[in-house]
């Protein structure tokens, strides 16, 4: 019964030490697997934050240059409605210069009785002048339509 007794105990033992060699053995394996997940993922993390910070170093230059385009576009933008506004000043000023003309033409043919051929000559003049004040502020209407459209342009 002693032998017996003796003889379990060996093999308790013999179980144990087999059992806590086997465990160990899993315990290195799995503390492996973990270790090597665990580099993998610290080097997938490490390559994303380089990728993401490239990404936001390529947004911040495309900030800057859309914001360096829109100011380049509202100062343009200025320009134009200034062109506008002196081209609109310009053609007040032509028209007035031109009315005035034509009425002193008018004055002075009514205060001179002067020949038919007078008249014609004066009343070809004035012809001539409303001819070109006409042109003259279709031209400036033209210049101010094309400026609203390249105001309009780079607004867009």
């Amino acid at each position: 019964k002693v032998k017996l007794a003796r003889h379990r105990k060996e093999i308790q033992e013999e179980f144990d030490l087999e059992r806590d060699q086997t465990f160990g053995e899993m315990l290195e394996k799995h503390e492996k697997q973990i270790r090597e997940e665990r580099k993998r993922l610290t080097e997938d993390m490490r390559a994303k934050k380089l990728e993401l910070q490239g990404e936001a170093t390529t947004a911040a230059d495309d900030e800057a240059e859309l914001r360096r385009k829109l100011a380049a576009a509202e100062a343009e933008v200025a320009t134009l409605r200034t062109d506008v506004e002196e081209a609109e000043q310009r053609a007040n000023e032509v028209r007035e210069e031109m009315s005035l003309k034509v009425r002193e033409m008018q004055e002075q043919l009514s205060k001179s009785g002067e020949s038919e051929d007078a008249s014609a000559d004066a009343s070809a003049q004035i012809e001539q002048m409303r001819t070109r004040l006409a042109e003259q502020t279709t031209e400036l209407w033209r210049l101010k339509a094309e400026k609203n459209d390249e105001i309009e342009q780079a607004v867009a």
